[in-house]
């Protein structure tokens, strides 16, 4: 399955309802996408931050949510990102830890990981940050990953050629979000996609621009996972 849907699907998580509610929400979002590989959610490994997901051969997939407007402490961690501090920030912090507790709940399992906005963000941080984590997962997907100019991860050349071809970062060209790995690159290749603008897309941008609003649609527009599928 394409990485995409997981970084997607996670969203469902931090939606209304108990537990039991998102998670079908999020296991109803893969399926209705298309789940040959039979992908299931692993609920005691996911909460409204990460969602832990398990094929039918028993690979195991970590999507990281990107940020909700409404949630202070996504914005202290978007902050903290922002200015190069990631690791003093406690949602970055504890993501690290539910995801090390995901991979050792599965020793033997092939370990992928996604996550788009903040959730590329605190993805690729927990892969690079942590022997663990980096060593164990075989793929990692970003998708309009939040960095920082400041951002500076110590690691030695020898870890960067080993994390180095496991990671992609995909983003939209004109992604303000993103636009920072261009100058202070992560590890990993930088795959850059023309922004998608279908019939409904244009609608909305002319809507915009008469209400004044156009640059603001634009930027959120190219920010959107649509760009990835």
């Amino acid at each position: 399955m394409n990485p995409v849907y997981f970084s997607e699907a996670v969203y469902q998580m931090a939606s209304s309802g108990n537990k039991a509610k998102r998670v079908a929400r999020t296991q109803a979002h893969i399926d209705k996408v298309g789940n040959s590989e039979k992908w299931v959610v692993v609920p005691e490994h996911s909460n409204k931050d990460i969602v832990t997901f398990k094929s039918g051969d028993g690979r195991i997939h970590i999507a990281h949510r990107g940020t909700d407007v409404t949630r202070g402490k996504d914005i202290k961690a978007d902050m903290a990102l922002s200015a190069g501090k990631e690791g003093d920030n406690k949602k970055f912090k504890k993501r690290v830890r539910n995801t090390v507790k995901a991979v050792k709940a599965f020793p033997d399992s092939e370990v992928s990981m996604s996550g788009h906005s903040l959730g590329g963000s605190t993805a690729y941080y927990s892969v690079v940050s942590n022997k663990l984590i980096g060593d164990r997962v075989k793929r990692l997907d970003t998708y309009n990953l939040g960095r920082s100019p400041f951002q500076s991860l110590k690691i030695t050349d020898k870890r960067k050629a080993m994390l180095a071809p496991k990671i992609t970062h995909h983003r939209t060209k004109g992604d303000a979000v993103s636009a920072s790995a261009m100058v202070n690159k992560p590890i990993g290749r930088i795959k850059s996609y023309v922004p998608k603008c279908g019939k409904a897309c244009k609608v909305k941008s002319l809507a915009a621009k008469a209400a004044g609003f156009g640059m603001t649609y634009k930027a959120l527009h190219n920010h959107t996972l649509e760009h990835f599928k």
